[in-house]
């Protein structure tokens, strides 16, 4: 009993620091609001879903250079349009060339 009301007071007197703030955070996580790994004050692109790779300026990945981020890109490895998905449109028919015949 003794030692339930000793362990009572001991809690009891700890502070508890609020769920949502940068002290209860890694230090990995603070400063970036997004996760990515980029700190805020040098994040071009701050809102970058979890997970989606980034450049050293945390905007997501376009490796050919179309302007269609990577992970949303169904033709990451040529250039293409947003119309089409990142996908090209070489015969300009409005249909992109990975699905037309």
């Amino acid at each position: 009993m003794l030692l339930l009301a000793a362990v009572l007071f001991c809690c009891s007197a700890m502070p508890v620091s609020a769920k949502n703030s940068s002290a209860s955070k890694p230090a990995s996580t603070r400063n970036d609001a997004d996760g990515d790994g980029v700190k805020d004050k040098r994040d071009k692109c701050a809102n970058t879903p979890k997970g989606v790779a980034v450049s050293a300026d945390g905007c997501p990945l376009d490796g050919d250079k179309d302007g269609v981020p990577d992970y949303q890109d169904k033709c990451p490895r040529y250039a293409g349009t947003t119309a089409m998905f990142g996908c090209p449109d070489k015969d300009k028919d409005g249909v992109a060339d990975n699905v037309d015949v």
